[in-house]
């Protein structure tokens, strides 16, 4: 059965701040499914809100998964992500939850500030994953180095600081459908590494790119990309060999990246 209740955040506000949030719908849903309202327990100090990793979706469109960990006693909670309004905006909210009488949503506040809030019309424990806040690069950018940050609270109890995103090369997948604001070349990882190693890379705009493995003698000992490539942010692996197959002792190693007239290195360790 579904409830639709017409009402404006001020009629809707049973707290009597004119202000729609958490604390509201989680008193509202109890008055629909007949519940006796009760105060709101304490939250438990053991709550993390956790961000899954970013999946992009489309051009310029992102993930983030929302995780509730250790969550006792919970009737409602409140996130809020603040994020550059020049570089992110907000576009909707996707939850799988399905079960009778919680209700999830989020919705932009204001310029760089999107809030999520899920009320329960039973209190939830554990872990679970309430859904995903989608947001969008303006431009189809990723706005390397921007950051999101957030905060969230339980049963209405004092605001925490949550989990930091910070957009670099290593915060999502390859992906041509996001195009960088600027060449990078990324430390790889893991390193010190064996057997293998990830290289990230950005093209901010079609170019021949040439990634070379040398080592500190100046020879070169493989060749992992030689070839014509679109914008976008891509991941290599080497894999510890040479150009014949063969297994390469432990060493420092450099890895460069020509592309078009840009030239980058880094070092490497591959410790056995």
């Amino acid at each position: 059965m579904k409830y639709r209740i017409n009402a404006n955040a001020d009629t809707a506000a049973v707290a009597g701040d004119q202000i729609l949030n958490g604390s509201d719908v989680s008193s509202i849903l109890n008055i629909i499914l007949g519940l006796t309202p009760i105060a709101p327990p304490s939250a438990s100090t053991n709550l993390q809100i956790t961000l899954g990793n970013l999946n992009v979706t489309g051009l310029g469109h992102f993930e983030l998964p929302i995780n509730f960990n250790n969550s006792s006693n919970m009737n409602y909670a409140e996130i809020k992500f603040n994020y550059d309004p020049a570089l992110i905006d907000f576009q909707s909210f996707a939850s799988q939850l399905v079960a009778s009488g919680n209700y999830v949503n989020a919705q932009e506040r204001g310029p760089g500030e999107a809030y999520f809030f899920f009320a329960a019309g039973n209190p939830i424990n554990g872990n679970f994953n309430p859904g995903d806040i989608i947001l969008k690069f303006n431009n189809g950018t990723m706005p390397i180095g921007s950051e999101i940050h957030t905060s969230y609270r339980m049963n209405g109890v004092d605001w925490q600081t949550g989990p930091t995103i910070k957009f670099s090369l290593t915060t999502i997948e390859d992906s041509q459908g996001l195009i960088p604001n600027k060449f990078e070349l990324s430390q790889n990882y893991p390193n010190p590494f064996n057997p293998s190693t990830n290289i990230r890379f950005s093209l901010p705009e079609a170019s021949f790119v040439s990634i070379k493995i040398y080592n500190m003698l100046g020879q070169e000992i493989k060749t992992l990309v030689n070839k014509q490539k679109n914008p976008g942010i891509f991941k290599v692996q080497w894999n510890g060999d040479n150009d014949f197959g063969q297994k390469v002792s432990s060493g420092t190693y450099i890895y460069r990246v020509v592309a078009g007239s840009r030239i980058f290195a880094k070092k490497m360790v591959l410790l056995k």
